[in-house]
Protein backbone atom coordinates (compact mmCIF):
# COMPACT_ATOMS: atom_id res chain seq x y z
CA UNK A 1 0.00 0.00 0.00
CA UNK A 2 1.48 3.35 -0.99
CA UNK A 3 2.21 6.12 1.48
CA UNK A 4 -0.64 8.25 0.13
CA UNK A 5 -3.13 5.42 0.72
CA UNK A 6 -2.05 4.86 4.36
CA UNK A 7 -4.04 7.76 5.94
CA UNK A 8 -7.23 6.65 4.18
CA UNK A 9 -6.68 3.02 5.20
CA UNK A 10 -6.15 4.13 8.81
CA UNK A 11 -9.38 6.18 8.71
CA UNK A 12 -11.22 3.20 7.20
CA UNK A 13 -9.99 0.94 10.02
CA UNK A 14 -11.03 3.40 12.73
CA UNK A 15 -14.45 3.84 11.09
CA UNK A 16 -14.98 0.08 10.84
CA UNK A 17 -14.04 -0.38 14.50
CA UNK A 18 -16.47 2.37 15.57
CA UNK A 19 -19.20 0.75 13.52
CA UNK A 20 -18.47 -2.65 15.09
CA UNK A 21 -18.69 -1.13 18.56
CA UNK A 22 -21.79 0.99 18.03
CA UNK A 23 -24.00 -0.70 15.45
CA UNK A 24 -24.77 -0.16 11.81
CA UNK A 25 -25.30 3.60 11.76
CA UNK A 26 -22.54 4.56 14.21
CA UNK A 27 -24.85 5.42 17.15
CA UNK A 28 -24.48 3.55 20.42
CA UNK A 29 -27.15 0.90 20.70
CA UNK A 30 -28.15 1.16 17.05
CA UNK A 31 -28.45 -1.79 14.72
CA UNK A 32 -30.32 -5.04 14.72
CA UNK A 33 -27.84 -7.15 16.66
CA UNK A 34 -26.42 -8.61 13.47
CA UNK A 35 -25.17 -5.42 11.82
CA UNK A 36 -22.27 -5.14 14.26
CA UNK A 37 -21.17 -8.70 13.44
CA UNK A 38 -21.20 -8.00 9.70
CA UNK A 39 -19.22 -4.81 10.28
CA UNK A 40 -16.79 -6.66 12.51
CA UNK A 41 -15.77 -8.65 9.45
CA UNK A 42 -14.93 -5.37 7.73
CA UNK A 43 -13.19 -4.07 10.86
CA UNK A 44 -11.10 -7.23 11.08
CA UNK A 45 -10.04 -6.93 7.45
CA UNK A 46 -9.10 -3.27 7.94
CA UNK A 47 -7.26 -3.95 11.20
CA UNK A 48 -5.24 -6.75 9.64
CA UNK A 49 -4.36 -4.64 6.60
CA UNK A 50 -2.97 -1.77 8.72
CA UNK A 51 -0.21 -1.46 11.28
CA UNK A 52 -0.99 -2.84 14.72
CA UNK A 53 -2.73 -0.24 16.89
CA UNK A 54 -3.37 -1.80 20.28
CA UNK A 55 -6.16 0.63 21.25
CA UNK A 56 -8.14 -0.32 18.15
CA UNK A 57 -7.78 -4.03 18.89
CA UNK A 58 -8.69 -3.50 22.56
CA UNK A 59 -11.84 -1.71 21.44
CA UNK A 60 -13.20 -4.84 19.76
CA UNK A 61 -11.54 -7.59 21.84
CA UNK A 62 -13.56 -9.60 24.32
CA UNK A 63 -12.23 -9.94 27.86
CA UNK A 64 -11.32 -13.63 27.35
CA UNK A 65 -9.97 -13.27 23.81
CA UNK A 66 -8.19 -16.39 22.48
CA UNK A 67 -5.39 -15.93 19.92
CA UNK A 68 -3.60 -18.83 18.25
CA UNK A 69 -0.89 -18.28 15.64
CA UNK A 70 0.24 -21.30 13.66
CA UNK A 71 1.02 -24.23 15.92
CA UNK A 72 1.86 -22.09 18.98
CA UNK A 73 -0.14 -22.59 22.15
CA UNK A 74 -3.18 -20.32 22.36
CA UNK A 75 -2.93 -17.14 24.39
CA UNK A 76 -6.03 -16.49 26.49
CA UNK A 77 -7.15 -13.22 28.03
CA UNK A 78 -7.23 -9.82 26.35
CA UNK A 79 -3.80 -8.65 27.54
CA UNK A 80 -1.89 -11.88 26.81
CA UNK A 81 -3.68 -12.44 23.52
CA UNK A 82 -3.02 -8.91 22.28
CA UNK A 83 0.61 -9.15 23.41
CA UNK A 84 0.98 -12.29 21.26
CA UNK A 85 -0.72 -10.60 18.33
CA UNK A 86 1.49 -7.51 18.70
CA UNK A 87 4.65 -9.68 18.79
CA UNK A 88 3.55 -11.53 15.67
CA UNK A 89 2.63 -8.33 13.85
CA UNK A 90 6.10 -6.94 14.67
CA UNK A 91 7.59 -9.87 12.72
CA UNK A 92 5.51 -9.35 9.57
CA UNK A 93 4.85 -6.48 7.20
CA UNK A 94 1.11 -7.11 7.15
CA UNK A 95 -1.79 -9.17 5.98
CA UNK A 96 -3.86 -9.13 2.86
CA UNK A 97 -2.12 -7.23 0.13
CA UNK A 98 -4.86 -9.22 -1.54
CA UNK A 99 -7.70 -11.09 0.06
CA UNK A 100 -8.57 -14.24 -1.80
CA UNK A 101 -11.86 -14.33 0.06
CA UNK A 102 -13.52 -12.94 3.17
CA UNK A 103 -16.88 -14.13 4.38
CA UNK A 104 -18.99 -14.46 7.48
CA UNK A 105 -21.40 -17.13 8.61
CA UNK A 106 -23.29 -16.21 11.77
CA UNK A 107 -20.64 -15.53 14.40
CA UNK A 108 -17.67 -16.87 12.42
CA UNK A 109 -15.49 -14.83 10.07
CA UNK A 110 -13.28 -16.62 7.57
CA UNK A 111 -10.50 -15.05 5.52
CA UNK A 112 -8.14 -16.45 2.94
CA UNK A 113 -5.23 -14.10 2.55
CA UNK A 114 -1.47 -13.84 2.63
CA UNK A 115 1.08 -12.67 5.16
CA UNK A 116 3.86 -10.42 3.93
CA UNK A 117 7.28 -10.46 5.61
CA UNK A 118 10.95 -9.86 4.88
CA UNK A 119 13.16 -12.93 4.69
CA UNK A 120 16.59 -13.10 6.34
CA UNK A 121 18.11 -11.47 3.24
CA UNK A 122 15.67 -8.55 3.37
CA UNK A 123 13.63 -9.73 0.38
CA UNK A 124 9.84 -9.40 0.59
CA UNK A 125 7.99 -12.70 0.69
CA UNK A 126 4.44 -13.94 1.22
CA UNK A 127 2.93 -17.08 2.64
CA UNK A 128 -0.71 -18.16 2.55
CA UNK A 129 -2.80 -17.75 5.66
CA UNK A 130 -6.33 -18.72 6.60
CA UNK A 131 -7.90 -16.78 9.45
CA UNK A 132 -10.87 -17.96 11.47
CA UNK A 133 -12.39 -15.55 13.97
CA UNK A 134 -15.42 -15.77 16.22
CA UNK A 135 -17.38 -12.68 17.15
CA UNK A 136 -20.40 -12.01 19.29
CA UNK A 137 -22.21 -8.70 19.59
CA UNK A 138 -19.34 -6.94 17.83
CA UNK A 139 -16.68 -8.37 20.16
CA UNK A 140 -13.80 -10.50 18.93
CA UNK A 141 -13.74 -13.65 21.06
CA UNK A 142 -11.33 -15.91 19.20
CA UNK A 143 -8.93 -15.51 16.28
CA UNK A 144 -6.77 -18.24 14.78
CA UNK A 145 -4.13 -17.76 12.11
CA UNK A 146 -3.60 -21.00 10.18
CA UNK A 147 -0.18 -20.69 8.56
CA UNK A 148 3.31 -22.10 8.68
CA UNK A 149 5.27 -19.36 10.47
CA UNK A 150 8.65 -21.15 10.18
CA UNK A 151 9.94 -19.06 7.24
CA UNK A 152 9.22 -15.77 9.07
CA UNK A 153 12.38 -14.53 10.83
Amino acid sequence: MGASARPQADRDARYAVRMAQNGSDGRAGAGDGHSADRLTALALKALLANRFERAEWEAIAGEQLHVRIGNAEPEIGRTRALDALAAFRARVLGFGCRYCDLWQRREAIYAETDVRYLDAGGMPRQIPCAIVARVSRGRLLDIRFHLDPSPIP
